[in-house]
């Protein structure tokens, strides 16, 4: 039964994971600015940013966040491993102004990996 919930429970943390990148893409349309998400593999975590990375540019409302960064262990959805992130050799998915993503990536997370699309930043489940 065990089995059942780890992928119950990695497909809760994908969704997570995917309503977080839409959410962060809609945020740079509406607001007209860039959004970066800038992951952390080691701590499994990643930070939303409005701008450029740096710590006074925090997406505090961030939803799910605490202060823009998202521990996805915090989720309570058993074990997490964000075992690799690569956009154009870079752990940083970054939205623009228009809502395209500077460029397109993979994200690696409990043997799953998700595609996000260069010209849409849309998100598919490899």
């Amino acid at each position: 039964a065990g089995e059942n919930m780890n992928g119950f429970n990695d497909r809760i943390l994908i969704d997570q994971l995917i309503d977080d990148i839409n959410y962060a893409q809609t945020s740079a349309l509406a607001r007209r600015e860039t959004i970066t998400i800038a992951f952390d593999v080691a701590e499994d975590a990643y930070t939303v940013y409005l701008g450029a990375i740096d710590p006074g540019n925090k997406f505090k409302g961030f939803p799910n966040g605490v202060g823009g960064v998202i521990d996805m262990n915090s989720l309570q959805l058993g074990g997490v491993d964000l075992t690799s992130v690569n956009f154009n050799n870079s752990t940083t998915l970054q939205f623009l102004p228009n809502g395209t993503p500077v460029s397109g990536g993979s994200i690696e997370v409990n043997d799953k990996t998700l595609s996000i699309q260069s010209e849409t930043g849309k998100c598919i489940i490899n």
